[in-house]
């Protein structure tokens, strides 16, 4: 085993849920969003019964800084919004009691909700710490229609800790669930375990029988120390959704999106109809574009993209030069005060909270994939985003091979196949049969030729290493010998409501967009996509004996769904760690009831 010289400074503070009202947060309105142009969706003429809400249930409820905090997502909507094309993306934010993000992550979610991991960092206040969860149309009705999950969390490396604030500014404390009263659960729920006592690293198996012949329930099941086990699933008022007026916010209904106002001038006047450009940069590159609305707002949505990208946004209308974009926040900035009543813990609190902190730490250095459960994300397919009008291009089919957004191009003209040319110009003049130079009133310009009649009517798009650009100009007069090659579409392409006249996108050899200026309009933004899938904790031991297994949850299932009347089972392992564990079972059946069941075991 490695010397490891393993601290321990347990700060310990016990979460007192406070009955007193706490007064309401408003959120500083923000400019009305551009609709997609499938809004708004059918939806009943029930308003009333339209509401949009979520529940959170984590593995434990109490935490050491580097841990993962695994969460299962229940959609509590009310069934009409289910049904319609709505959010399938929920913001998660760990949070101090003030408001001050720790973590932040996108998770896709959709009529049963979702599953995520957040990872907590390390170095920070020990203390009670909330999980604050919304989607983009909550943000309409304020913070205080979010889902909030208070959380224990200690930092065994750090003496600082949380203040003690027992003021706060909610109308009522979030909401914690308790199991249904009109029905008790044990009959229909039933979980057996072959006996109650297990040594270490034995494996345990669990047989499960939901004895509802009518009704389905959806769980989630965890396995950790008794005590670690609280009060950890929340729930939110949640947000209803308005038969009529003005939104801030839209629901985000094909994965993450971005929005934000093109504006011109010192007074930020909005520009209408500007087409909106977004290159993501890096190996998996991919282009989106819209118009603003009459407003100068855009929205933008990025399909199956996950984790962060590197965007790089800008703008361009003929009728104004000097455009500025204002992306808006994508996470809720407003300003809360959530109760923090550290009170000094008992000795077994002690004890437990010292133990979890050695388990922790032994596993981040022996077992440090454990910390961080992260699933290797599939590679997204950018091309089939584009809607080509050619029907005898067959560019997509190879889009993953070639590694660009518009798959295989019509033409590509390597710069070391020729002899060396003065400039760019002469290139475009004497090797791209496809494409020629134009001068107009506002200076040179590019166009794409072929046999579609609409390449003489549309602007082609213009790209230096799949950056969107304007002035030709510039692009001429990179330095051929930066130019690894040049790619061209002779093909309209079609995107959302923007068509193009075919796309000439000039490679440099070392990505270096050839050191011309870029758009003025242009932002680099890093921009955070959905959550990549999450893995769970290893629900075995390490293969070499010799490694220590200090897992401090045993075993994690977020989407253990039941038909009516089903019958089941799951295993895990015990770790090296002995003392007495719970088997904790809750979730929801169809009727909107919760559920909850524990089971009690010991390691000797």
């Amino acid at each position: 085993m490695r010397n490891q010289r393993i601290h321990i400074a347990i700060l310990i503070f016990w979460i007192i849920l406070p009955g007193q009202g706490i007064c309401h947060v408003v959120q500083s309105p923000a400019p009305t969003s551009c609709l997609p142009a499938s809004w708004p969706p059918a939806r009943p003429q029930k308003d009333s019964v339209l509401k949009e809400t979520y529940a959170l249930m984590t593995d434990r409820s109490i935490y050491i800084s580097g841990e993962n905090i695994r969460l299962r997502i229940f959609n509590r909507s009310s069934e009409a919004v289910r049904s319609l094309p709505w959010s399938d993306v929920l913001h998660v934010e760990l949070i101090t009691p003030n408001g001050t993000a720790l973590a932040r992550e996108k998770i896709s979610v959709g009529p049963s909700g979702g599953t995520g991991t957040l990872t907590i960092p390390q170095e920070i206040a020990s203390g009670t710490h909330y999980l604050k969860a919304y989607t983009s149309w909550m943000r309409n009705c304020g913070p205080g229609t979010f889902t909030y999950l208070p959380l224990r969390i200690i930092d065994p490396f750090t003496n600082s800790v949380l203040e003690v604030d027992t003021a706060g500014s909610y109308t009522s404390y979030p909401g914690l669930l308790s199991a249904d009263q009109d029905e008790e659960p044990a009959g229909r729920l039933l979980c057996a375990l072959q006996g109650g006592e297990y040594g270490s690293r034995e494996k345990v198996e669990v047989g499960l029988a939901w004895n509802d012949p009518a009704r389905s329930a959806m769980l989630c099941v965890s396995v950790s120390m008794e005590g670690t086990h609280g009060a950890q699933y929340g729930s939110g008022p949640g947000c209803s959704i308005p038969g009529q007026g003005e939104m801030d916010f839209i629901p985000e209904t094909r994965d993450v999106a971005m929005t934000g106002t093109a504006v011109s001038g010192p007074e930020e006047k909005p520009v209408p109809y500007a087409i909106i450009y977004v290159s993501v940069l890096g190996e998996d590159d991919n282009f989106y574009c819209c118009y603003s609305d009459s407003e100068g707002r855009f929205y933008l949505a990025f399909p199956d993209r996950r984790g962060r990208e590197d965007l790089f946004i800008s703008a361009r209308h003929e009728d104004y030069e000097d455009i500025e974009l204002l992306i808006d926040q994508d996470f809720s900035n407003g300003n809360i005060r959530l109760p923090s009543f550290p009170v000094l813990p008992d000795d077994s609190d002690r004890i437990l909270a010292a133990a979890l902190s050695v388990n922790a730490q032994v596993m981040q250095q022996y077992a440090p994939g454990s910390v961080r459960d992260m699933a290797s994300p599939e590679k997204n397919d950018p091309a089939s985003e584009l809607n080509r009008m050619d029907p005898e291009y067959k560019g997509d089919e190879m889009a993953h091979d070639m590694g660009s957004f518009y798959g295989q191009p019509s033409a590509t003209i390597r710069f070391d196949d020729f002899i060396r040319l003065a400039n760019l110009e002469e290139y475009f003049m004497e090797l791209v049969h496809h494409v020629v130079v134009r001068k107009s009133r506002s200076g040179k310009e590019l166009q794409v030729l072929g046999n579609h009649p609409d390449l003489g009517v549309f602007k082609p798009l213009v790209m230096i290493d799949g950056v969107a650009i304007f002035d030709v100009e510039s692009l001429l007069g990179v330095a051929p010998g930066l130019v690894e090659r040049i790619e061209v579409v002779n093909a309209p392409y079609v995107r959302g409501d923007v068509t193009f006249g075919g796309i000439v996108n000039v490679i440099t050899r070392d990505g270096n967009l050839g050191y011309i200026d870029l758009p003025s309009s242009g932002l680099l933004v890093d921009y955070q996509m959905l959550l990549e899938p999450p893995g769970g904790p290893p629900a075995a031991p390490p293969e070499d004996p010799h490694f220590p297994d200090l897992r401090n949850t045993l075993y994690w299932n977020s989407s253990m769904d039941l038909d009516p009347g089903a019958k089941t089972s799951f295993s895990f392992y015990t770790s090296d760690a002995k003392g007495k564990y719970e088997i904790l079972i809750r979730g929801y059946d169809d009727t909107g009831k919760f559920l909850e069941k524990s089971i009690p075991f010991e390691v000797k």
